[in-house]
């Protein structure tokens, strides 16, 4: 018992008259900081920015891939093409001072024969912050035998 009180004054002694000689200071309880020392800073949470996401399918519930997809604001000359993956899926990131506005999403697939269209075949809609989501749908042009 008494060579582990002993080896713990060694220690206390240490500490105490070492890091001093070294510019440094023992810690103070509470865990204060002294002027050069660099504390850590709270991150401010990264807010989101506003996305505009959807999936076109065939009526039959499948993913339609390579369906170019335009966003474009209303009153703007500004717009953004995405082509649809293998599951449909698109996905636009906009700016913060994008929200509130007035914007038109259209789906064009090049390869579509005549009379098949795309339900809705455009939205229009103003831009909420955070996740705004549109769905297009593929209608086939149903004919009688």
């Amino acid at each position: 018992m008494k060579k582990g009180m002993v080896l713990w004054a060694v220690f206390i002694l240490t500490v105490t008259l070492v890091l001093p000689a070294l510019g440094a200071e023992a810690p103070k309880p509470g865990g204060e900081s002294k002027p050069g020392m660099q504390v850590p800073q709270q991150k401010t949470p990264t807010k989101m920015m506003p996305t505009v996401r959807g999936h076109v399918k065939h009526t039959f519930g499948q993913g339609m891939a390579r369906v170019e997809m335009t966003l474009s604001k209303i009153g703007s000359d500004s717009y953004k093409t995405y082509t649809t993956d293998g599951a449909g899926a698109y996905h636009f990131t906009l700016t913060s001072e994008d929200i509130g506005g007035s914007f038109k999403i259209v789906p064009k697939y090049k390869d579509f024969p005549t009379g098949q269209h795309f339900t809705p075949n455009e939205k229009q809609f103003t831009l909420a912050d955070g996740d705004n989501t549109i769905d297009f749908s593929f209608t086939p042009l149903l004919t009688s035998p």
